[in-house]
């Protein structure tokens, strides 16, 4: 007598628009390249005056439910499709942003497995505007005690997907007071209630493109990431502050490089196991992450050891021009030594004449290293991501082949 295989868990997927029509087939195509069963995909567009529409209208099937109207913006879009949903997973995408193969599968497969997780986040990843992977970050732990103190750099909306119990629980809405930091406000409810755990898959992809929303209002969206962890800090309870009292700021930081790597030990207090390919498999966790420090920099926190190692190279590619100019510099006053008109004054202004050409000619020289640099690097990282994608979807070929695409070992512990 066969047994009545268990009923898949739902999913809930939104996607607001607004004159979005740029990328929106992009989108759309890598959601139903999903090809999940029983998936509740909403679009929320607020009256776009472009061809959104009727690039929606090619995905008449795919779409389950779609809702066009004047909104007050992103906040109030996404409330209107998720107070329109039903699934038990939800998350959402936005319209120029793209899914990666098999990652609504991975996500439910991850929450049937381990039904006590309430909320997760793969590797972040980027595509540029011509769809083309651009990199991919490792696998990094995630906790309360880590965004309170200060690591909380960047959780990949596009790579995060929760329970509808969290959801309501952190009281089922986007705050719409936070015009570009929504999702940072969310994560903060969120962590109230239950910790994050971290999937070694690229899940989703954040599109880096010239006239970006987050990227044009950057300031502001750290001004309103600060605004929350401010709230955040005054309002933790004096016991939880007690546990931690060396490295719970009064207000709001953002750890440096050098800080992670001392705090390394004391931050990992609260961070959960990965969830890995085995570990789906298996119903049962891995290991803790070990984070990797090289990893641990940005823009407002360059690490001291690249920018050394960088002005060594750019001295190194620049050593010969360098060493000729300095000889041609020498040969030039030598001459203007022995003209019958040399004086201090002529002298002075020679070596005046070819500092300046030497400062102009050595800095179109550095600025072209520099543009190499960066073009070798945006291309050994694609590189990377590529191989990294490959490499996923080899592993979930495997997975499946394994234990097959329903066959899962629920943790109950």
């Amino acid at each position: 007598m066969s047994s009545k295989p268990a009923e898949r868990l739902s999913l809930s997927l939104i996607t607001p628009n607004y004159n979005g029509d740029a990328f929106l087939r992009e989108t759309f195509e890598s959601v139903a390249s999903q090809n999940l069963s029983g998936l509740e995909y909403i679009f929320v567009d607020g009256a776009s005056t472009d061809q959104s529409m009727t690039i929606a209208q090619d995905f008449s099937n795919l779409i389950t439910r779609t809702i066009s109207e004047p909104d007050s913006g992103h906040a109030h879009a996404l409330n209107k499709g998720f107070a329109a949903s039903s699934g038990e997973i939800m998350g959402w995408i936005n319209s120029d942003d793209v899914l990666l193969p098999r990652c609504l599968e991975t996500v439910r497969n991850v929450f049937e497995a381990f039904p006590k997780v309430e909320w997760i986040t793969g590797r972040a990843s980027t595509i540029n505007a011509q769809g083309e992977l651009c990199d991919v970050s490792p696998i990094r732990p995630w906790s309360r005690l880590r965004f309170l103190s200060g690591d909380h750099l960047w959780i990949q909306q596009e790579s995060t997907f929760w329970r509808r119990g969290l959801w309501e629980r952190a009281g089922g809405y986007i705050d719409s007071e936070f015009e570009v930091a929504n999702d940072f406000e969310l994560w903060a409810r969120f962590f109230r209630h239950a910790p994050l755990y971290s999937v070694d898959r690229m899940l989703g992809c954040f599109r880096i493109r010239d006239g970006q929303r987050s990227v044009i209002q950057r300031k502001r969206y750290i001004d309103e990431t600060e605004q929350i962890l401010k709230r955040e800090l005054n309002q933790i309870a004096e016991d939880y502050r007690a546990q931690y009292p060396s490295f719970l700021p009064e207000r709001p930081k953002t750890l440096t490089p050098v800080e992670l790597r001392e705090m390394a030990t004391a931050l990992s207090a609260e961070d959960m196991p990965e969830i890995s390919s085995t570990a789906i498999r298996s119903g049962k966790f891995a290991n803790r992450i070990v984070r990797d420090s090289r990893f641990d920099w940005d823009d407002r926190a360059v690490d001291t050891e690249r920018r050394v190692s960088i002005i060594g190279r750019i001295f190194q590619r620049n050593w010969t021009f360098l060493a000729l100019a300095a000889g041609g510099t020498s040969l030039a006053l030598g001459v203007s030594s022995l003209s019958p008109f040399a004086n201090d004054t002529l002298r002075t202004l020679v070596l005046f004449g070819l500092a300046m050409a030497l400062t102009a000619a050595v800095a179109v020289k550095t600025r072209r290293i520099i543009l190499s640099m960066e073009r070798d690097l945006r291309r050994a990282l694609g590189y990377r991501a590529r191989a990294e994608l490959r490499l996923q979807r080899l592993e979930a070929e495997i997975d499946e082949l394994l234990s097959g695409p329903t066959t899962f070992h629920r943790d109950e512990s």
